[in-house]
């Protein structure tokens, strides 16, 4: 191959590469915005069973034994709250593009590793996002856990109290 062909596969793969790492940001930007709004229904629904426990715990007529449940119930509810916050908590994120002076700026190079350089700085980016797309990944597994835990925390601890009830 001579130095024109060498020269146009070059281009090729530049323009290629910037396509791939510009769907891969958008496809980020997604999952992302995804994953927050699963994290923040996890939110609302853990803040109304939060609140559902705690009229329970302040009510005079609950017996100790549903108190003592409504504060398992609470414990593991405010864990998942929390731990869906976090996932959805405002941390570093890629955008796509570069600043206008960095591209107006001097380039005397080619076409081809103008576009390189402009999809290595995406790419840059998109490794970013990835780190924070698996930490809210994995924040909202963990808030879904305590989550569907809360429920059984909240039998098993009424049952503990009964049992000690019973046993005085």
């Amino acid at each position: 191959m001579g130095d024109a062909d060498d020269s146009t596969m070059q281009l090729v793969r530049a323009k290629e590469a910037l396509r791939q790492v510009e769907q891969r940001l958008a496809a980020q930007a997604t999952t992302l915005a995804t994953l927050e709004t699963r994290a923040t229904s996890l939110v609302g629904w853990a803040l109304a069973g939060l609140v559902a426990g705690g009229a329970a715990l302040v009510t005079p007529a609950v017996p100790t034994v549903l108190a003592y449940a409504a504060a398992g119930l609470i414990a593991a509810l405010l864990a998942s709250a929390v731990t869906a916050a976090l996932a959805i908590a405002p941390r570093d994120w890629g955008v796509q593009g570069h600043l206008p002076r960095d591209v107006i700026g001097d380039f005397d190079e080619s076409e081809a590793k103008f576009l390189e350089w402009l999809a290595e700085g995406l790419g840059k980016a998109a490794e970013d996002n990835r780190q924070r797309i698996t930490d809210a990944a994995r924040r909202l597994q963990i808030s879904l856990l305590w989550f569907i835990a809360a429920a059984p925390l909240g039998f098993v601890s009424g049952v503990i109290a009964w049992a000690r009830t019973a046993l005085d």
